[in-house]
């Protein structure tokens, strides 16, 4: 299996991550050279499944505890603002247009409250030295390059700021356009259920009212006095019934405006809930070539 192929195979986050084992376990894993494969204090891991079960190793799984505390000490190592030169390779073409530019690049992990799940997603802003912003897509491929610190460098220009705003914005619309679908998809539902237990309550008391009528029909032609009491009797017991199922139909409306109001609520909490963001790094970047 050739080195670049089998890398290949992993989808990004695997790719990433085996990225960031390298660095973390530069000093304390042995990598092998062609496969996406380590050996750390004589256990020997593996980041592709088949090939795990194929050779006996353990698969790195994302949720691993060795892959855990790796990306915790990662998470805590201090992000100071630096100078990047990255190395252009074909694989990232959509960067061939910066080739010879530099810029500027920010990472933050935004934080979103919906009503029915709560979200982290990281945004990225990017700019070049004009000013001009470079899509996320395109500013991610950066991160597939070699790259190498120049040093340390100045504060960011105001404009990376502006544009890191506007992604967040458009987050912001996606979450206010989700919360508008969950808001009328929970509303359809209580209509639906509020129907259908109207329409149900409603045969029953129809029934009720048929049976009611037959009962008293027959008490009226009953020829013996105990006929007569055991019929009626019959009719008070299901003029009783007919009483609790129109409770139970008053019952299910106070349920259907009750749900209504708790969707209210969480609506209205959502639209005063906030975005978090948490900075992670910036850093000027430079692209050229090999």
């Amino acid at each position: 299996m050739h080195r670049e192929a089998a890398k290949a195979a992993l989808d990004e986050q695997q790719r990433t991550l085996l990225d960031l084992l390298k660095v973390q376990l530069a000093d304390k894993a042995t990598f092998d050279p062609v496969e996406p494969r380590l050996t750390v204090e004589g256990q020997t891991y593996h980041l592709d499944w088949q090939r795990a079960s194929a050779l006996g190793d353990v698969f790195l799984r994302r949720d691993h505890e060795l892959v855990s505390t790796i990306v915790g000490q990662a998470q805590g190592l201090p992000t100071p603002l630096a100078h990047l030169t990255f190395e252009y390779a074909p694989h990232a073409s959509a960067l061939q247009t910066y080739l010879g530019s530099s810029g500027w690049l920010e990472l933050s992990k935004l934080r979103m409250e919906a009503v029915d799940r709560n979200e982290e997603s990281l945004v990225l802003a990017a700019c070049d030295d004009s000013g001009a912003p470079l899509p996320e897509e395109v500013a991610k491929k950066l991160f597939s390059l070699r790259a190498s610190i120049v040093g340390p460098t100045t504060e960011p220009p105001p404009h990376l700021e502006a544009i890191r705003a506007d992604l967040i914005r458009a987050r912001n619309a996606g979450l206010d356009e989700r919360n508008r679908r969950f808001f009328e998809e929970e509303s359809e539902k209580i209509e639906s259920w509020a129907e259908d237990r109207k329409l149900s309550l409603e045969r029953d008391l129809k029934t009720f009212d048929k049976e009611i009528k037959e009962a008293k029909k027959l008490s009226a032609t009953a020829a013996l006095l105990e006929d007569k009491v055991k019929l009626l009797k019959n009719v008070k017991a299901l003029e009783q019934k007919k009483m609790d199922k129109r409770k139970e139909l008053y019952a299910a409306q106070d349920q259907v405006d009750a749900r209504r109001g708790e969707l209210i609520e969480q609506i209205e909490a959502q639209l005063q809930s906030k975005l978090h963001r948490e900075p992670i790094y910036t850093l000027r970047w430079t692209l050229q070539a090999p």
